[in-house]
């Protein structure tokens, strides 16, 4: 619970930032679509490698922690007496949370990127 604390509390800072970005004082002051678009990408990509880098660490380590208490907890003799059971278990908690990652990622990341670069190739394309 301690580790994730801090991963948590800057990825909430990082997400209210992308969350609370609005074209509208932006586009009276006289900046332009095309720059909240470029400002939009860029902290959608931000937040997306930071999210990244916080899974890489702490998925791995709250599944081990998981499976650890699990097997102490509920089987008798522990990890140590059961060592490939736990080793499976570790290995699909790790798929079943890698896969559930990528489709949230896909979904709320890697396709919203694609296409804000998409807009940005528009612009490009009409100057």
């Amino acid at each position: 619970f301690l580790l994730n604390i801090p991963f948590t509390i800057v990825l909430m800072q990082k997400f209210k930032k992308l969350a609370t970005e609005k074209p509208t004082a932006e586009l009276n002051m006289g900046a332009s679509l095309r720059d909240f678009v470029q400002r939009q990408k860029a902290l959608l990509q931000s937040f997306f490698t930071f999210k990244r880098w916080y899974e890489l660490f702490l998925i791995p380590v709250s599944c081990s922690i998981g499976v650890f208490l699990v097997f102490e907890l509920y089987v008798s003799g522990g990890v140590y007496e059961h060592v490939t059971g736990a080793v499976i278990t570790m290995l699909l908690s790790l798929a079943s949370c890698i896969a559930a990652i990528y489709s949230e990622n896909r979904k709320s990341f890697i396709s919203p990127i694609a296409e804000l670069q998409r807009i940005l190739e528009e612009f490009e394309q009409k100057e």
